[in-house]
């Protein structure tokens, strides 16, 4: 009863907060509730434990209606893709600096669970761009490609040759944000001030 008030009073006080459906509901000056999936509340704690990644604070997670929210830090900025253009040369230079340096932390983190393609903890991967549905975990690449592929064989003549090439070669996994947008990189006073949105992350 209390969650239902505070939302319904959040929206009509403060409003919604992003663009899609909404993403959610501003309950305070300093916090917000968004409807969630598991993964992106796993990213949120991991990133904050272990980088230095600018990322809204997790408060504590509820359920309503059958769905999960969890309620964050209210982080003020724009998406890169409006400040931009306020941006003289310098400063854009040092806002990608300051970017470069946060993916190479990325890059550097060891997952908590043991190696496979999956989400932080070790479960299902999220991708808004395979599909709505969660997908894997995967213990390598090889069942991870015939997912994407949809089980057919890369050498199929429904792929380009590209597709076999790319899904032949070896690298190395590293932790991802997954969707890294210009919409998902706040901007604040000339400086990164949240890396939002992490629900595809692992």
């Amino acid at each position: 009863m209390l969650l239902a008030l505070r939302l319904w009073l959040g929206k009509k006080l403060l409003g919604d907060v992003g663009s899609a459906s909404p993403a959610g509901i501003r309950v305070s000056p300093r916090r917000w509730i968004k409807w969630c999936q598991p993964p992106e509340i796993e990213a949120l704690e991991f990133v904050a434990t272990n980088t230095t990644i600018p990322v809204p604070k997790v408060y504590q997670t509820h359920t309503h209606k059958g769905h999960l929210l969890v309620e964050l830090e209210y982080v003020k900025g724009v998406p890169v893709m409006t400040a931009w253009w306020k941006l003289n040369e310098d400063q854009k230079r040092s806002l990608m600096k300051e970017l470069g340096g946060y993916i190479r932390q990325l890059k550097s983190l060891k997952p908590p669970a043991d190696f496979r393609i999956s989400s932080t903890l070790g479960g299902p991967c999220r991708d808004t761009r395979v599909g709505q549905a969660p997908f894997g975990p995967f213990d390598n690449t090889e069942p991870f490609h015939a997912c994407l592929r949809g089980q057919i064989p890369p050498d199929d003549p429904s792929f380009d040759e590209v597709v076999a090439k790319c899904h032949a070669r070896q690298y190395k996994v590293r932790y991802t944000h997954g969707d890294l947008s210009i919409l998902n990189i706040l901007v604040h006073n000339r400086r990164i001030s949240a890396i939002i949105d992490w629900e595809c992350a692992g």
